[in-house]
């Protein structure tokens, strides 16, 4: 599998969920975002192993943990593989933007030489 069709199986679960969930916290590597209570109906334990089998499949991802009584889930990735800053992106994104970067493979370059970002929320 390559990267982009395993990224973009992940995005593609994720992307119903986009609109309840936030970046809780960041750090170049590991990644926690948190559900709203309104997208709860929406993160069924069908989606969660979906999301998960994605996320397996994907490369650069190293664990992924869902977090039911926190509402959350944790991502441990490759800073090499995935850049941070993807993350917001897909996150943050508007619909066209989130579909552009998945559809077209296009995946901001990780600097290796950076010391790594730090975002809370």
């Amino acid at each position: 599998m390559t990267l982009m069709t395993g990224m973009s199986a992940l995005a593609a679960r994720l992307k119903p969920l986009r609109r309840h969930l936030s970046i809780a916290h960041h750090v170049s590597g590991r990644i926690r975002l948190r559900l709203a209570v309104g997208g709860l109906a929406l993160f069924t334990p069908t989606l969660a192993r979906k999301l998960a089998d994605a996320a397996t499949a994907t490369v650069g991802v190293r664990s992924f943990r869902v977090n039911p009584a926190a509402l959350s889930v944790v991502i441990e990735y490759t800073p090499s593989v995935l850049a941070p800053e993807l993350w917001s992106q897909l996150i943050d994104a508007s619909d066209a933007e989130f579909d552009r970067v998945i559809g077209h493979g296009v995946i901001p370059p990780a600097d290796a030489n950076s010391g790594g970002s730090h975002v809370e929320r």
